[in-house]
């Protein structure tokens, strides 16, 4: 209960601080303040991927090899049909081709964000 509560705080935390960030960026001011909150903000953005990462590594050490076989395999199907379907939406969207497998990239971040990131905010055990 405790790491779904900071899961959700964290991620209220990051959500609004987005606001800022893009206002920043959208002024395109060079003064320090709004350089020092983008910085700030990015650190944030590091600690808590790691934070995120911490907390599914030891969710994952607690589970079975057969589960942990499941989420690997469903991890890389749904990583297979975003790609899939991100290469269709790029293909009829896009008229330039410079990008080399960018959406391998976005397909299997999404999948990982939409199988692994499960393990914070589930209290129990999938089977």
């Amino acid at each position: 209960m405790m790491i779904k509560n900071v899961y959700i705080i964290f991620s209220c935390v990051m959500f609004l601080g987005l606001i800022p960030v893009l206002y920043f960026i959208y002024l395109d001011n060079e003064g320090t303040y709004g350089y020092n909150y983008i910085v700030g903000y990015v650190l944030f953005l590091f600690l808590y991927a790691l934070y995120v990462s911490i907390v599914i590594l030891i969710k994952l050490m607690k589970m079975d090899k057969k589960q942990i076989f499941k989420l690997i395999f469903r991890f890389v199907v749904y990583g297979m049909l975003f790609s899939l379907l991100n290469y269709i939406i790029n293909l009829f969207l896009k008229s330039s081709k410079n990008e080399e497998y960018e959406y391998l990239w976005v397909g299997f971040s999404m999948a990982f964000l939409w199988v692994f990131v499960d393990l914070l905010v589930s209290q129990k055990s999938k089977s």
